[in-house]
């Protein structure tokens, strides 16, 4: 197949595929940059198959890379670039990839008269993490996965030329990558903002119609001030876990265009989406386009379909964990309600959800328990106003630990969203001092 970017090249040249601050970046010069920038790849003797690294900001050159890696079919694997660097590595070390970008002065692009228009829809396009700890599972998707979730996205938030989606959420998120094929595929623009421009600005200063967000942004956006609903929103996506039903009440008093999903990593981004108009946010909408579900005996939520990932890469091989009828089980628990609505009930583990991230306990567990002096250390959630629930470390130490010095290794262990708050106690090995 064509690769999309190039198709919407000829539908809408002259379209304005990316708008970066006052950079604005048409489709047809999109495609010309991707093509150099294959023409720059493949003198570093990168190939099909092969995995590299990015850890980059979102910018007009970070996306043309992407799709320039694609087209030589290429694996992606965006890691992001607020996490400490010893960590960075040990993602890279780990699946093995060829080169890392952590610069964006570093993209090569040669001028070239020839072009790679062709991309392999089922061959392997990206790897993304499913949590923020070194012990993260990493995720395969293939290009047709990404399509097949933007194709279903357009059944209850429909795109054309002329919208503009904010990338309000990372490229190392399927959310965030969600975005990119969303708008190429139809021809709108992918609009960046400015690093610490406030949400609210961003949807004003460019005229923006469609925004994803998490229950951390979401409540930002409801207590800015002032606030004026932009005459160009069109759809807000909320997802990337549970909202308080607060948040969704208020939101809705103030007139904003509310699109609640449940989706996950595992399948490209939605699963179920709820349509148009709807005012009852106790469920998370019907099931998209060519979507299974099933639950099984304790209510655990099962799915397959076209957006269901290869699986996870672990000691150079893919493997994907499903059941006898080709389910795969989420760890969620739910149930249809009589309308055919997805409720979500719960984890069947301990994992939740911080700022829209995934936190697994045990994977910090793990990682502090390594460090010297520390005898035991159990996470649990808390509520937070801006995060909805924080990751709380319960450490128990040996009487000559140095607090600071054991502060600064989780510090740089962790990033931001998955650092633990610490609640140290001085133990021997037989009981609390």
């Amino acid at each position: 197949m064509k690769c999309p970017v190039y198709s919407t090249s000829l539908a809408f040249p002259d379209h304005p595929a990316i708008e970066e601050g006052k950079h604005i970046i048409t489709y047809q010069e999109l495609h010309q940059l991707i093509t150099r920038c294959v023409s720059g790849l493949e003198q570093w003797g990168l190939h099909s198959g092969h995995y590299v690294g990015i850890s980059l900001p979102p910018t007009i050159k970070t996306i043309a890379l992407m799709f320039g890696l694609l087209r030589l079919g290429i694996v992606i694997f965006p890691v992001n670039p607020k996490f400490p660097k010893p960590s960075r590595h040990t993602f890279f070390e780990n699946i093995s990839c060829k080169i890392v970008l952590d610069k964006v002065s570093d993209i090569p692009f040669l001028f070239t008269k020839t072009s790679q228009n062709d991309v392999s829809p089922h061959q392997h396009a990206t790897a993304i993490l499913t949590s923020g700890t070194t012990e993260s599972k990493i995720a395969i998707h293939t290009l047709n996965n990404h399509i097949s979730s933007a194709i279903n996205s357009q059944e209850n938030i429909p795109v054309e030329p002329g919208d503009k989606w904010l990338m309000s959420l990372p490229l190392f998120h399927v959310s965030g990558l969600s975005i990119l094929f969303r708008c190429i595929l139809h021809g709108a623009t992918i609009v960046i903002p400015t690093e610490k421009e406030p949400i609210i600005s961003s949807l004003h200063n460019h005229s923006i119609t469609h925004v994803s967000m998490v229950s951390t942004q979401l409540n930002r956006l409801l207590t800015s001030s002032p606030f004026v609903i932009p005459p160009t929103l069109k759809a807000i996506l909320c997802g990337g876990g549970p909202i308080e039903p607060s948040q969704m009440s208020t939101a809705l008093e103030k007139g904003l265009p509310l699109f609640q999903t449940y989706g996950m990593t595992e399948m490209s981004s939605q699963i179920t989406t709820t349509l148009p108009n709807t005012t009852d946010f106790s469920h998370c909408g019907k099931c998209l386009p060519n979507i299974h579900i099933r639950f099984s005996g304790n209510k655990e939520i099962l799915v397959k379909g076209p957006t269901l990932f290869s699986g996870y890469f672990k000691n150079g091989h893919v493997t994907l964990p499903l059941d006898v009828n080709g389910f795969f089980q989420t760890g969620d628990r739910g149930y249809f309600n009589p309308e055919g609505n997805l409720v979500i009930l719960g984890r069947n583990d301990r994992m939740f959800i911080s700022g829209g991230e995934n936190i697994f306990p045990e994977n910090i567990e793990s990682q502090i328990l390594l460090l010297k002096g520390v005898i035991s250390c159990h996470i649990t959630p808390e509520k937070d106003i801006e995060f909805g629930l924080r990751p709380v470390a319960d450490i128990k130490i040996l009487p000559k630990v140095n607090v600071s010095l054991l502060e600064n290794q989780v510090e740089n262990i962790f990033p931001k969203h998955s650092r633990p708050v610490l609640n140290m106690t001085t133990t021997t090995s037989h009981g609390s001092i």
